[in-house]
């Protein structure tokens, strides 16, 4: 799979292949899906169904949890790897809503479906959507749930304003500073963050998304959107990419060409494998003079500064150089006294940007002028 960085994260899960089958294997794993990951259905009982950025997970009527503490981990899943820190997203749409009994003793009824963050069966986090039915009432809420050595540990503040409507709802986790923090929103750009945990985890696990019903009518979990935005570390291996200059050529240096680019910038989003750009689940601006730049991202909701940088930037024969002079992040560091070389054109308000930066991340962005 290509992968993309996008100003120092990357998205590496973006678009599965068409696809269905019945997922085999005991404990063990099933068939990859392109930009999902790799099945796991312990009871070989659920459908998985992948469509272009799609993915459904069929559950029938019986017990399919996550549930360490209960020895029942027979949930299906799609899981693949990721290291260091990380942004996951997904948008889970259809019907959350458990009908029938519980078959679960001890348990309400319940459907869930969300990312999984995964070390073992011992250890691991869920972020759902998700829904109980008990006596007749039906809550739709957010489930946060961390499992540590086998055992179900309590995040109190999250019982007290986790409640959501019942509609399609997009799920984020982010792996940062040493913490786990879910947010949940409506659209993809809006985020409502929820209490973060400490992040005890090793850097190298297994991310994805999981289905759970315990009630006695069927479950179909319905994925979208699915991506994976993670953060280069300096010195680690990097993607082979040569240079791919614009499509259409951009103006020479001088007078010209800087007046094209002078003024403020909004990220639209990173290219992804099918040559769409593809919206970034952060807010991110680039200011361009004749001779300087700096760029910060940040999170739309709070305005918190997520990662920013800046220094001199210049005009050559068809490309635009950046050399920064600061930054506030360590795997930023290495590229600081360095050019940044790209190609380039802009098409009305909009800007394409693509390279490699020097310490070999692929750099295809698209920009529109900020107003």
């Amino acid at each position: 799979m290509r992968r993309i960085r996008l100003n120092r994260w990357m998205p590496i899960a973006l678009f599965a292949i068409a696809t269905a089958l019945t997922a085999s294997g005991a404990d063990g794993p099933g068939a990859v899906l392109k930009g999902w990951g790799r099945v796991f259905d312990p009871d070989k009982d659920c459908k998985v169904d992948a469509d272009g950025d799609r993915l459904t997970i069929g559950v029938p009527g019986s017990p399919h949890d996550l549930s360490a503490e209960l020895e029942r981990m027979n949930a299906p899943r799609v899981v693949r790897d990721v290291s260091g820190d990380f942004i996951a997203q997904v948008k889970v749409e259809g019907n959350v809503r458990p009908d029938g009994e519980s078959q679960i003793e001890g348990r309400t009824a319940f459907n869930g479906a969300g990312i999984l963050l995964w070390k073992d069966a011992r250890n691991y986090v869920r972020l759902e959507r998700a829904a109980i039915e008990n006596g007749g009432q039906r809550r739709h809420y957010v489930n946060f749930e961390l499992r540590k050595d086998g055992q179900m540990i309590a995040i109190p503040a999250l019982d007290l304003v986790r409640d959501i409507p019942d509609a399609p709802t997009y799920l984020r986790l982010e792996r940062r500073g040493g913490k786990l923090i879910p947010s949940t929103g409506g659209d993809g750009l809006q985020w409502q963050a929820w209490p973060s945990i400490a992040d005890e985890f090793p850097a190298g696990l297994k991310l994805g998304v999981a289905a759970i019903n315990s009630a006695s009518a069927p479950f179909t979990a319905e994925f979208r959107e699915f991506q994976v935005y993670e953060r280069a570390v300096e010195g680690s291996p990097r993607p082979e990419a040569a240079p791919q200059p614009a499509t259409t050529p951009a103006p020479k240096d001088g007078a010209e060409a800087r007046h094209v680019l002078e003024g403020a910038w909004r990220i639209v989003g990173g290219k992804a494998e099918d040559g769409d750009y593809r919206k970034v689940p952060y807010a991110q601006v680039k200011i361009v003079t004749q001779d300087r730049c700096a760029w910060a991202s940040y999170e739309p909701g709070t305005g918190a500064v997520i990662r920013a940088a800046g220094g001199s930037c210049r005009l050559g024969d068809g490309t635009y150089v950046e050399r920064l002079e600061y930054a506030n992040a360590d795997d930023l560091a290495g590229l600081i006294g360095k050019d940044q070389k790209f190609t380039w054109k802009v098409e009305g308000d909009r800007w394409y940007l693509s390279g490699n930066l020097s310490n070999g991340q692929r750099i295809e962005e698209l920009w529109e002028r900020a107003k």
